[in-house]
């Protein structure tokens, strides 16, 4: 999240006002990231300390720690800023560390690193020391149309027990249990509604996380274990009443906690827009066969531009000529087409052939040249360069020569057979 913050800065040209120093204990990646952004690197936290503005991206057990470290040198009207996933300890040393003079806000951006920007995301603040810089920093969120929540430590705590603590508890278990029963995951999507299918993404999401800091929010939040002995208590009131055959009770369970959702139907038109959208994005990729486009590997970031040779329900293949890579559809989306012309262009190249055709006198060049930009795949644009009215001409007719810039991964006569074609179906004449 430190690069996050980083690469945000950068992206949104805040960098070029500001000097940067970041610190850390991986001298070698610290280094690399701060030549690419332009920054200072030390292994010294104290060398940071010294900035104007100080923000604490370090596991739950060690940002104590890094603001023990670092509160001797810190300057009157600093302003110190953690991400800690739980508050109640930072913000209690904090408190006791942090003298007047000095602004502390703790921070919890509800989002991760894959996140592209701050808008539509949630973005929780704690003000420890100080308000001025709070007010600062809420109106810098609304600005980029992120949701901040002002909240106390231990109000963040509790929800947070329930948001991240429950969910990735129970997902967990779930995972675990999985593995017990010795079901072959795979397989068993064979078998699959939709909502084993979404939750099985939403668990292999978590499994695919850092368990050190999964651990580190379970244990530091001093809310688990207390809502999770109510999970688990409620784990054995359906479970008994499996074990005895008892419907009512099941059923009771299962309404009482469907009173108390805010809106069950607004959350049965959400899962089922998410169950649809992937169904969707599969029904897009499957008209898509035979066309070159470029498709958007969601789990590596990487991008494959070629033709569709072939999909299936699980995989889609995409190439050019003999070269193929073969690839989940649940992993990958389609870009827009004209993102996906951009790609294709910069990587197999263009070529340009010329082409005159007759047309009669009152034909717009420009708009024939735009029609045929629009309507033929095989071409990353066409003008009209030419009119001629003359010898060997009808009166009644002009020659109109286009230019043509064909994608470099087409036979250029083919592809210009092909505008010759689409021309003629609208009227143009051989000359």
């Amino acid at each position: 999240m430190g690069i996050w913050i980083l690469e945000f800065l950068s992206r949104n040209g805040l960098m070029e006002d500001i000097s940067v120093r970041i610190t850390g204990p991986r001298e070698e990646v610290g280094r690399r990231v701060a030549q690419r952004y332009g920054c200072k690197f030390s292994t010294d936290n104290a060398e940071a300390a010294g900035s104007d503005f100080v923000v604490i991206c370090a596991p739950l057990d060690l940002a104590p720690e890094v603001l023990e470290d670092i509160v001797p040198h810190l300057g009157s009207g600093t302003v110190v800023m953690d991400i800690c996933s739980v508050k109640t300890e930072i913000c209690s040393r904090a408190r006791k560390l942090i003298g007047a003079g000095i602004q502390y806000l703790s921070l919890h951006p509800m989002f991760g690193p894959s996140v592209k920007d701050l808008e539509g995301q949630v973005v929780i603040l704690v003000p420890v020391r100080g308000r001025r810089f709070l007010h600062r920093v809420e109106k810098f969120l609304n600005e980029h149309q992120a949701r901040a929540i002002t909240t106390t430590p231990s109000m963040h705590d509790y929800a947070l027990g329930v948001v991240q603590c429950l969910t990735h508890f129970a997902y967990i278990t779930v995972g675990a249990t999985l593995k017990d029963v010795d079901i072959d995951i795979k397989q068993s999507r064979s078998f699959s509604s939709p909502i084993y299918e979404l939750m099985l993404d939403m668990i292999g999401r978590i499994l695919s996380g850092n368990p050190a800091m999964y651990s580190e929010i379970q244990i530091h939040n001093p809310y688990s274990a207390e809502i999770e002995d109510i999970f688990l208590e409620n784990a054995g009131r359906l479970k008994a009443a499996v074990d005895a055959g008892d419907s009512r009770a099941f059923q009771r369970i299962m309404i009482e906690a469907g009173k108390h959702y805010d809106d069950l139907d607004s959350a049965f038109s959400k899962s089922s827009r998410a169950v649809s959208a992937l169904y969707e994005e599969y029904l897009k990729i499957k008209a898509s066969a035979g066309r070159r486009v470029a498709l958007r590997n969601e789990v590596t970031g990487a991008i494959h531009v070629g033709q569709i040779k072939g999909i299936s329900g699980e995989h889609v293949t995409i190439g050019h000529g003999k070269r193929t890579k073969r690839l989940k559809v649940s992993n990958v989306s389609l870009l827009p087409d004209s993102e996906s012309r951009s790609l294709r262009a910069e990587k197999f190249g263009t070529s340009q052939r010329d082409i005159s055709l007759l047309f009669p006198v009152h034909a717009d060049p420009v708009a024939i040249a735009d029609i045929l930009e629009k309507c033929d795949d095989d071409l990353v644009s066409a003008s009209a360069i030419d009119e001629y009215r003359g010898e060997g001409i009808p009166d009644f007719l002009k020659s109109i020569t286009f230019r043509l810039t064909i994608f470099g991964d087409l036979d250029v006569t083919s592809a210009e057979k092909g505008a010759k074609k689409m021309l003629r179906s609208i009227g143009a004449l051989e000359r």
